[in-house]
């Protein structure tokens, strides 16, 4: 199973949204972050992948639990692990990821985005940790199959206020 990170970055009911051009989100709106790399941990991914995309420095983060995406096109499984900051430094930048912009709560385009996004976004904003499972048809992600969460408690912070 591939393992990822994402983070909800927050700031006056506005979230860092990025457009997707390469990888397996390409042509999709996503929230930031990226897969792990060998031996990095959850943490250090997306502390690494949220200032590599926007060129934010995010603190003390929450960790909100995980979504298991299962294609059934014979491509891999992945486990995608979410964080909320408490807070940030810096501005927002583009990267060669794609264009990153903010986006008012209420005009987060969820109709371009992985459609567990929505299902889980909720529940994340309200504190809550989350065990999310989905089938998708392919790894177009257009079409699930399936979809079950379970709320399993308050987010956990994470001690890990340094960024490199």
């Amino acid at each position: 199973m591939v393992e990822a990170t994402v983070c909800l970055i927050e700031d006056r009911g506005r979230f860092v949204l990025k457009d997707n051009i390469r990888g397996i989100s390409i042509r999709k709106t996503v929230f930031p972050g990226g897969k792990l790399e060998t031996g990095q941990t959850k943490e250090e991914c997306v502390l690494d992948e949220v200032l590599k995309e926007t060129g934010l420095r995010v603190r003390d983060l929450s960790y909100h639990g995980w979504c298991d995406s299962h294609f059934h096109d014979g491509t891999e499984s992945w486990r995608v692990h979410i964080f909320r900051p408490a807070g940030f430094a810096g501005s927002i930048r583009s990267s060669r990821e794609g264009p990153v912009y903010w986006s008012k709560k209420e005009e987060i385009p969820f109709e371009r985005m992985w459609p567990d996004n929505r299902m889980w976004f909720g529940p994340v904003l309200d504190g809550n940790k989350v065990e999310a499972t989905v089938h998708y048809k392919d790894r177009t992600g257009g079409e699930v199959l399936s979809y079950d969460m379970k709320v399993v408690g308050i987010a956990e912070h994470v001690n890990q206020n340094v960024v490199k």
